[in-house]
């Protein structure tokens, strides 16, 4: 098997494994999905049974457990910062009667560190703490300090939310780009053949706008025809789905309308995980080019290049044959 970035992972895992085992990232399609993601396995070599054993998860997977780790602890601080702030408020209040009647020449202090509170408990986080109150040595002293750490510690929650939220919003449209610019042409279809979504391409290739070809199957636009005998083939997607097996093809021709070109392609199924079929991945490759220089490489190889005629390394092939 290769990803998308021509790794071979297979390969990759038993080499690995061989040289003392580790770690290595590819990009594999998450049952149930149509985008491949980054993967992360490892991979170790059994001697004893003489087997190579590898496991790997999904990083995609792994930011989601963190952000759902995050936002509950999130969650639970403003759940718990809610009731631990209507206590301070009443406390607060209660405060500020008896510094009313007892020392006068603190109003001020305590009217801005109430203000302070309240802006907090709104969700203001930019409003700043005076530098003369957090330097006092007496209970406003205290209680400014108190808060000041109280806020710092809530914006700093904040703050690594959103960066982990830009981060994953990131990586999403990183794998987006990976999926539209890459070379081959993907298809990915539902478990009745219907076409749910072309990369550029696939599109670029067979000349028909993504618009026209999602919801059909593509029979009405392409078939497929043997390279050597000129036999129309079935398509690999219909042979995919009725083995649930990976299916390939080295040589045939992608006929669209009087339009065709030779391919290398494959169909890979998309499994739940109970199993079932749930779509397919296409992926195929213009090998036009590179078939014409073949044989323009192979016929060299066998003819004079002056006169066009069989040279002596045919009839010397010819006489061991």
């Amino acid at each position: 098997y290769q990803d998308e970035r021509g790794n071979y992972v297979v390969q990759e895992t038993i080499r690995l494994a061989l040289s003392g085992g580790g770690y290595y990232d590819y990009l594999f399609t998450k049952q149930g999905e149509t985008k491949a993601q980054e993967k992360r396995s490892f991979s170790v070599y059994y001697k004893p049974y003489g087997w190579v054993i590898g496991t790997g998860i999904y990083t995609s997977d792994v930011d989601k457990i963190i952000y759902d780790k995050q936002k509950s602890q999130s969650e639970e601080m403003k759940a718990n910062f809610s009731e631990n702030m209507s206590i301070i408020l009443i406390l607060f209040s209660g405060v500020i009667i008896f510094m009313f009647f007892m020392v006068n020449s603190i109003t001020e202090p305590l009217k801005f560190t109430s203000h302070y509170a309240s802006q907090i408990a709104e969700g203001d986080y930019l409003i700043e703490m005076p530098l003369s109150y957090l330097k006092r040595r007496d209970e406003v002293g205290v209680m400014s300090s108190a808060l000041f750490q109280m806020k710092k510690a809530i914006a700093s929650s904040i703050m690594e939310k959103e960066l982990s939220n830009e981060q994953l919003l990131s990586e999403k449209e990183f794998l987006n780009t990976v999926l539209i610019t890459i070379g081959d042409g993907i298809i990915v279809t539902d478990e009745e053949q219907k076409i749910q979504m072309v990369n550029m391409a696939a599109v670029q290739m067979i000349g028909i706008d993504d618009k026209q070809l999602i919801g059909t199957t593509g029979d009405q636009f392409v078939t497929f025809v043997d390279y050597k005998t000129q036999e129309k083939l079935k398509s690999l997607i219909s042979l995919a789905i009725e083995s649930k097996k990976i299916v390939e093809r080295q040589e045939s021709y992608m006929t669209i309308g009087a339009r065709k070109m030779l391919v290398e392609d494959s169909a890979s199924p998309i499994l739940d995980r109970q199993k079932n079929l749930t779509g397919i991945v296409y992926v195929f490759r213009n090998i036009t080019d590179s078939m014409k220089r073949k044989q323009e490489i192979e016929f060299l190889s066998y003819h004079d290049q002056l006169t066009g005629l069989f040279n002596r390394r045919y009839f010397e092939e010819i006489s061991t044959a």
